[in-house]
């Protein structure tokens, strides 16, 4: 659908008829057509993808959009908002997992806490814990950060730490690795990649789609001491200004957010509920995303003694000769 952007000139409109089809043409019986899908196909993928969300606008409604757009819809936001309270600290919560965006320069490390829960045979990602240490607090001490991190997974008794492991130094996530490790709790380094297959526009898409369906549940800040109500304002703030920014001429996309704002919250909270949602079991693979795959460097490398086979072997390919047998 970005293909009118390339061809066509509006200086040049009088010349060319513009045709405009959406899904609702394409779910109609034609002559020498069978739709592949129904409408009620049509609906529930409507509702799996977000109406509001850019990506079912551009697919499926074949809207031409601006080249920035919100990525949440407000008011699908505030009704992730509901009478439940934080969870007290240091109370075991079974089938939950922590989701932190570890801070860099000016930002702020973000950790939450999503408990697999279940509403009407549903799963619903429920929000319980939600923690910010800002540059002021500690964002840049690694040895607190860590601590934090730890702290807050051991005291809920979390299945998964998932670390937004983009751009950061190797050190916190391999100490991270060894905590957990120590801990028994599965670590996942999370690799943020862009683009429209990148890991950061499925996850998004994902998640755009999990709160159209009322599966994300989040403390109304109402209902919140000051502190905590606080954080949760801000949660809902970043998720608001959260911008999909397409560049039609370079055909490239990006999810961040606007200049001088934050998106510390969304990506805590997108990796959280990604893990929380659309996971296979803890020990199972990370499902649809890149992560860190630090192999260490076979002993043959070193010049030690191989760590398979105790003989060496020549490979050669067997190649007919030019001339034929």
């Amino acid at each position: 659908n970005h293909m009118y952007r390339y061809l066509y000139d509006e200086d040049y409109a009088d010349s060319f008829d513009r045709l405009h089809f959406t899904w609702r043409d394409a779910v109609k019986m034609g002559r020498a057509y069978s739709p592949p899908y129904s409408e009620e196909d049509m609906l529930t993928k409507m509702m799996e993808w977000g109406e509001d969300s850019i990506y079912w606008r551009t697919e499926y409604e074949c809207e031409f959009v601006e080249s920035v757009s919100n990525i949440f819809n407000p008011e699908l936001l505030r009704g992730c908002f509901t009478g439940n309270t934080f969870v007290e600290y240091g109370e075991k919560y079974p089938n939950c997992v922590v989701g932190v965006d570890i801070g860099k320069s000016v930002n702020s490390t973000v950790i939450s806490v999503w408990a697999l829960e279940k509403d009407d045979n549903e799963n619903i990602a429920n929000l319980i814990y939600l923690e910010e240490i800002s540059p002021k607090t500690g964002g840049h001490d690694i040895p607190y950060q860590r601590k934090r991190i730890m702290d807050v997974a051991v005291n809920y008794g979390a299945g998964r730490v998932v670390i937004d492991a983009t751009g950061i130094g190797g050190a916190i996530e391999q100490d991270i690795r060894i905590d957990c490790i120590k801990e028994e709790i599965h670590f996942i380094p999370f690799i943020f990649t862009g683009g429209p297959k990148g890991t950061k526009t499925q996850v998004y898409r994902d998640y755009v789609s999990y709160v159209q369906q009322g599966l994300v549940k989040v403390p109304d800040p109402k209902n919140l001491p000051p502190d905590q109500s606080r954080l949760v304002n801000k949660w809902y703030k970043e998720h608001v200004t959260l911008e999909y920014v397409m560049d039609a001429a370079n055909k490239t996309e990006k999810i961040a957010a606007p200049d001088g704002k934050h998106d510390d919250y969304c990506d805590s909270s997108v990796i959280g509920i990604h893990a929380c949602l659309g996971m296979l079991p803890p020990e199972s693979s990370f499902a649809s995303v890149n992560v860190s795959n630090k192999t260490p460097m076979p002993q043959k490398y070193s010049g030690a003694t191989p760590v398979f086979g105790k003989t060496s072997r020549t490979f050669t390919i067997n190649k007919q000769s030019p001339g034929g047998i």
